[in-house]
């Protein structure tokens, strides 16, 4: 059997430690890939700009406060408006949309510092913050399709598992 994902858990841990110390200021989404940003804004060209750091993320995902699951990647697939019979302000947004733009606030201007990294031999992430709050992210499949990417804004991007 052939294995199809190479994987250095040590040069990953390596990338992902320069968010230690770094504040959690934005969480989002992409279709359904998440993104959640780190560090302080970085001006780029014209005006354009972001964190200075950034988790996009491909496989199954949650963020925890706790114990308890605030916002998952499951959460895309089922509309707010269902979740909450009918109540939702917008027919289209999911779950996700809504739970992701209460943390994006909360990120923004509280800013709890990413305290510890954890990369697994697998390719399994978790971030813990300040205020009890984690970060996870589940390596799932076996293809070398990318299942995140770590991105450093304006300059070099880490993905999992490494391009081939």
């Amino acid at each position: 059997m052939e294995m199809l994902v190479t994987f250095n858990a040590e040069v990953a841990q390596a990338r992902l430690t320069v968010l230690v110390d770094q504040p959690a200021t934005g969480m989002g989404r992409a279709l359904d890939m998440g993104i959640v940003e780190f560090g302080d804004p970085v001006n780029g060209l014209g005006t354009r700009s972001g964190s200075a750091f950034a988790l996009h993320i491909n496989c199954p995902f949650r963020l925890l406060l706790e114990g308890r699951v605030l916002v998952g990647s499951e959460d895309v697939k089922w509309l707010a408006k269902d979740a909450m019979r009918g109540f939702a302000e917008d027919d289209e947004r999911s779950v996700y949309d809504t739970r992701a733009e209460g943390i994006d606030d909360f990120f923004s201007t509280s800013r709890p510092k990413v305290r510890k990294v954890n990369v697994s031999s697998i390719g399994d992430v978790r971030l813990e913050l300040e205020g009890g709050l984690v970060v996870e992210l589940f390596a799932m499949s076996s293809q070398s399709s990318e299942a995140w990417r770590f991105v450093q804004r304006y300059g070099e991007h880490y993905t999992f598992p490494v391009d081939q």
